[in-house]
Order: structure tokens, then C-alpha cells, then sequence
């Protein structure tokens, strides 16, 4: 008896492990319980790779922004089509007026043909400042036609003048590999207060760019808690290119505001 009943507990246990086997696993996310994810590419899974589109066949138009605002060129950005169906743009958006600017937003619109309606959208800046001479990534995300689109048109919106001054943010690059076969993107790294003042709401705001200076892959994150002068934090992400590349390089922005 007692012989059967081990035997039956044995089986039971073998049938209780094939079944938590066979379930679906969700993709775990690659960074640490202190960030938070912002877009849908921070959390990536390498078998989703192969199905994200190839360049999108678009042109782009930037159109002179309708009222007086600060100096600022953008560049046109290189768009991808993926499964959603999503299309998504990266550039590069460039401050020439001689005093910082922040609260940057900026519009698009695509155009498919006369029968079909425009698309229009507003979108801000993940990156809310920009210092003098310097620039700052946009990324555009708005539905896709299953048409193929003929034209997108992108515009500043709005900026404003900011103070000459912010909380002075360090990342310190400690690790960073491109993983061509999985088309990932692994860096680490330590992110410190060289300020005076204690901050808070901080955010990373990372760029991917090919040989060529083109934006393959963006992420923002944001970071809880407070960060202390001098404290210092680690950092740890991996972020998946929209197109593979034969070198690949990155651009870390870290912003904070001062805490009340």
C-alpha cells in the first residue's frame, strides 16, 4: 500500500511540472525594479526582433514652425514600420539660440492620399531641456496606414527660453556591448549628483546611433526617489535597435529637478 501510494504521488508530481512547462512565459524585463519603462521597446524580447519592419519608404517635410519661437533646426528623422501597425520616427532636434529651451514640443501630420484623412498629432520632448548649441532625440509614434504613406510633415509646436542652469548629472559609462545576433544593446553604467542640491523626478533619456549618426534606438527612463549631492546610482538596461548595424554607439542625457 504504502509502495502504491508513493508511486502515485511520484506520478502526480511529474504531471504538476509537465504542466507548469508547457505554460507561457511573459519576457522579463532587462532593467532593475528602480526604473521604469516608457516606451514599449523597454522591455524587449530577442523572437519579436525579426518581425520589427525594416525602414519605411516616406518622405519627410519640416515644416517652419507658425509663430515666433526659439531657434531650433530638426533633422528629418528615419522612420520604421512595425507590426502594430506602428510608425515610428527618430531624429535629432538642434537648439541655436544662444540661452537653453525646455517645454519643446513638436507636431506631424502624414498624409496618405485624397481619399484618405490626415493623421495629426502633438507630441513633447522626453528630454524637456536643451542647453545652448546643444541637441536633444524626438521619437514619433502614431498609427500607420495599411496604405503606404506618401508624406509625413513635422513642425515645432512649442519651446520656451529655460534658465542657464540645472542640476549638473553625471553618467559615467562603466559597460557597454552590442549584441549583433540578438540586435541588443547592453550598457551600465553609474549616474551621479555632482550638484549642490538634493534632486528628484530624474530622467535618462538614451539614444542608439548607427555608423552614420542615424538613431536606431531610443529609450527614456525615469528614476524614483531622491538622488543626494555626491550619491551616486547604478544603472543596468539593455535597449533592442530597430535595424541592425555593423557598429553602434550611444548618448546618455541625464536631467533632474531640484527637490522642494
Amino acid at each position: 500500500m504504502r509502495i502504491e501510494l508513493l508511486l502515485f504521488l511520484s506520478f502526480l508530481a511529474l504531471v504538476i511540472v509537465m504542466i507548469a512547462c508547457s505554460m507561457p512565459r511573459r519576457p522579463s524585463p532587462v532593467l532593475s525594479s528602480t526604473l521604469f519603462p516608457q516606451i514599449t521597446l523597454t522591455t524587449y524580447d530577442p523572437r519579436m526582433v525579426t518581425h520589427v519592419s525594416m525602414q519605411a519608404d516616406i518622405a519627410v517635410t519640416v515644416i517652419p514652425a507658425k509663430r515666433k519661437l526659439p531657434e531650433v533646426d530638426i533633422s528629418p528623422p528615419r522612420c520604421y514600420r512595425t507590426i502594430s501597425p506602428q510608425l515610428t520616427c527618430f531624429g535629432y532636434l538642434y537648439n541655436r539660440a544662444t540661452t537653453a529651451i525646455s517645454d519643446i514640443s513638436l507636431a506631424a501630420k502624414t498624409i496618405v492620399n485624397d481619399d484618405a484623412p490626415s493623421v495629426a498629432i502633438a507630441f513633447s520632448l522626453e528630454q524637456w531641456r536643451i542647453p545652448a548649441g546643444g541637441k536633444a532625440p524626438y521619437r514619433l509614434n502614431m498609427p500607420d496606414s495599411p496604405l503606404a504613406s506618401s508624406a509625413l510633415e513635422i513642425a515645432l509646436e512649442n519651446a520656451q527660453f529655460a534658465p542657464a542652469t540645472s542640476p549638473k548629472l553625471i553618467f559615467e559609462d562603466r559597460y557597454a556591448e552590442y549584441q549583433q545576433g540578438e540586435n541588443s544593446y547592453r550598457l551600465r553604467g553609474i549616474l551621479r549628483n555632482e550638484s549642490d542640491r538634493v534632486v528628484e523626478d530624474i530622467r535618462l533619456v538614451i539614444t542608439l546611433e548607427d555608423e552614420t549618426g542615424a538613431i536606431t534606438g531610443y529609450r527614456a527612463i525615469d528614476i524614483s526617489g531622491f538622488l543626494s549631492p555626491n550619491d551616486s546610482r547604478a544603472i543596468d538596461v539593455s535597449i533592442t535597435a530597430l535595424e541592425r548595424a555593423v557598429e553602434i554607439r550611444h548618448r546618455v542625457t541625464a536631467q533632474a529637478f531640484p527637490a522642494d
